[in-house]
């Protein structure tokens, strides 16, 4: 029986569905990846974050899997200066654990106190039927309708469910993170970067990988590569030079997931994201003789964007695709 649907397998989503079970309630979780997705996040949970996981009881689950407190961060600015901020509240610290990780961790307790967590459900809409609340889902091929008295919508801040009105600004935030090890700081560290533009945070995790992330404010000018985006704060700041000076980069991309523009192309691509308040936009990638992943040119883009433009004759074999957005994300560019 369901009490309570909630749409969406994040932290929020599943430490209420933990919550509610531990109260008696029947859940049942809608997300609409088949298992927990990467994120472009830094994996730092604060004290108060790591004192609610408490309180559920996940904290002997996340130390089994490796998760390790962060007890201060290191603050470094351009000009040379720097500072230590503590991160304990009361007796707690805070916690570095990949975001996966967390999730997975969550949705098994949520599986062993009872409750359901459905992967690869896609809610479409939801409405209020009597007393009820109806779900329109998809899972597969086959939609349905499931009902509960109770809904939780908390599917992120580019929820379609929640009725907020969202700006499609072409300006924004560029963020972006990838794994490194043989960083200078052991398990457990946490330093923040500050430049020009934004900021290099690097957290180390327990099996010694390093997660590196970065946040840049940029206008018209279109995507920049989060390598760009490194190769500048390292030039600017010499103490993350020094961190990064004999780290190596062990995953493949920025942020390794499949496109989920409407086109469904079904291609895997090296995403660096332009986060705005809307839309995450992908640039151009194309895959080179040697197999890997390459941006193609700026002129090559330039005149893929004018064929793109031209209408379609009969010797042509243009092709299009739509690069709207779907619930939570959209890709800003065609597949190549």
């Amino acid at each position: 029986m369901h009490d309570v649907l909630i749409v969406g397998a994040g932290p929020a989503g599943l430490s209420a569905a933990l919550a509610l079970r531990q109260a008696g309630a029947g859940v049942t979780v809608l997300e609409q990846h088949p298992s927990p997705p990467p994120r472009v996040c830094g994996a730092f949970i604060n004290p108060e974050g790591a004192s609610h996981l408490e309180a559920l009881g996940l904290m002997d689950r996340l130390s089994d899997v490796g998760a390790v407190p962060v007890t201060e961060a290191r603050v470094t600015w351009p000009n040379g200066g720097d500072a230590v901020v503590p991160l304990v509240r009361g007796n707690r610290a805070g916690l570095a654990v990949p975001r996966p990780t967390l999730e997975r961790v969550m949705a098994d307790a949520v599986a062993a106190a009872g409750g359901t967590v459905r992967w690869g459900a896609r809610v479409r809409d939801a409405a209020r039927s009597g007393n009820d609340w109806s779900v329109e889902l998809v899972s597969g091929v086959t939609p349905r309708t499931l009902s509960a008295p109770w809904l939780v919508v908390a599917d992120g801040r580019f929820s379609s469910l929640s009725g907020r009105h969202v700006l499609r600004s072409r300006a924004g935030w560029f963020g972006w993170n990838v794994s490194y090890v043989g960083v200078g700081q052991p398990p457990g560290a946490l330093s923040l970067h500050f430049c020009r533009d934004g900021y290099v945070g690097l957290l180390t995790f327990g099996d010694g990988v390093t997660n590196v992330c970065g946040l840049a404010r940029f206008g018209l000018s279109g995507p920049i590569r989060w390598e760009e985006v490194l190769a500048s704060a390292l030039r600017e700041q010499k103490g993350l030079a020094y961190l990064m000076r004999s780290a190596t980069r062990v995953d493949g991309s920025a942020v390794s997931a499949r496109c989920r523009s409407r086109a469904r192309c079904g291609k895997d691509r090296a995403r660096c994201w332009r986060v705005t308040r809307r839309r995450w936009v992908t640039p151009t990638w194309e895959r080179e003789s040697a197999g890997r992943l390459a941006p193609v040119p700026r002129s090559r883009r330039r005149s893929r964007a004018a064929a793109r433009a031209r209408p379609p004759t009969r010797s042509s074999r243009v092709t299009t695709a739509s690069g709207g957005t779907d619930i939570t994300q959209g890709c800003g560019s065609a597949p190549p």
